[in-house]
């Protein structure tokens, strides 16, 4: 006769009292398991076990639910209108960027790779002359010395690069 094996089950991750899972609000709130993901996206996790499942505060759950149902898409999801207002949506966030970058708050992504390439450029080169520079003025010195003479010339090399910086705004 066959030796009968006993097999052990994992344990299911206690759930703290008082506290939502994911399904949780999905059955506390009759939402799909989609909804509630997205206002759960809103609400601070509450404790979070190491496996990563996430609970959450019902109390804070319910203060989220109260703030989209008072601004947001009020469509069914999935629907036509639902898409509509998705979109325009999108356009509302698109048209606050352009707005930010027509008041100079936001800086063009062009500027900011010319000039993030500028002063790579400008560190290469003293990279570049640092070791030509450096074995002179090190020659004969005592280790403690030598480190005093390099932060020297880091501190002008930084000096330098903050000039250049400076002049290109």
């Amino acid at each position: 006769m066959p030796e009968k094996t006993q097999t052990t089950k994992k344990a299911k991750p206690r759930i703290p009292k008082g506290l939502w899972s994911t399904a949780d609000v999905c059955e506390q709130l009759h939402f799909s398991m989609a909804q509630a993901r997205n206002l759960l996206g809103m609400v601070p996790v509450a404790k979070q076990t190491a496996r990563g499942d996430k609970y959450y505060d019902p109390e804070k759950v319910q203060e989220a639910l109260k703030k989209t149902r008072s601004t947001g898409n009020h469509a069914e999801e999935g629907s036509r209108e639902w898409y509509e207002v998705e979109k325009l949506k999108r356009q509302v966030d698109k048209l606050d960027h352009e707005l930010d970058k027509l008041k100079a708050q936001v800086i063009p992504v062009d500027e900011v790779r010319e000039g993030v390439m500028k002063l790579a450029m400008e560190f290469r080169k003293h990279l570049e002359e640092q070791a030509a520079k450096l074995p002179p003025l090190v020659a004969g010195l005592e280790p403690q010395d030598i480190q005093g003479v390099i932060d020297g010339y880091n501190k002008s090399l930084l000096a330098t690069i903050r000039q250049a910086h400076g002049q290109t705004r």
